[in-house]
């Protein structure tokens, strides 16, 4: 497995062809995993492991219909709560694998679902639409690589 810092600078050189931030999707409520889970980035497997217990605890859906769908003082339905459990479930299944919290710490969510799920992300024609949708600063850092691998600069 490569160090944090090989994957960042990875993942900084080739950020060109990760899927664009999309202000319309609904992928703006994925919280950070370690606020979900309400541990620090450097918490241990164990302290992950109580964290994700007493958190299930509140958000399983059989248990919040005990207690009136109630969550932190507010009621939520049924779909919500659904959808708030497969997040921390998420999460915990993450950090509790090292290597797959080796790869969230240095590249985040769309790094890590795109190292995961590559047979989507590596289609040509989805890599040449990131890049056309990537930034300005995102496509130079790229192509002053290239120029400077092939020693023309």
């Amino acid at each position: 497995m490569m160090k944090t810092y090989q994957l960042k600078f990875l993942a900084w050189v080739f950020s060109a062809f990760l899927p664009p931030d999309d202000p319309n999707s609904q992928n703006d409520e994925v919280e950070d995993y370690y606020a979900l889970l309400d541990v620090s980035k450097n918490a241990r497997a164990d302290d992950i492991k109580k964290a994700y217990r007493k958190k299930s605890l509140l958000l399983h859906p059989d248990k919040l219909r005990q207690r009136g769908m109630k969550y932190e003082g507010q009621i939520i339905t049924e779909d919500e709560a659904r959808a708030r459990f497969q997040q921390m479930k998420a999460a915990y299944d993450t950090l509790s694998d090292p290597k797959k919290r080796q790869l969230y710490d240095a590249l985040g969510h769309k790094g890590l679902d795109f190292v995961q799920n590559p047979s989507h992300a590596w289609d040509p024609h989805v890599l040449l639409g990131n890049l056309a949708k990537s930034s300005l600063f995102d496509r130079t850092k790229l192509i002053t690589l290239v120029l400077l691998f092939f020693g023309l600069v």
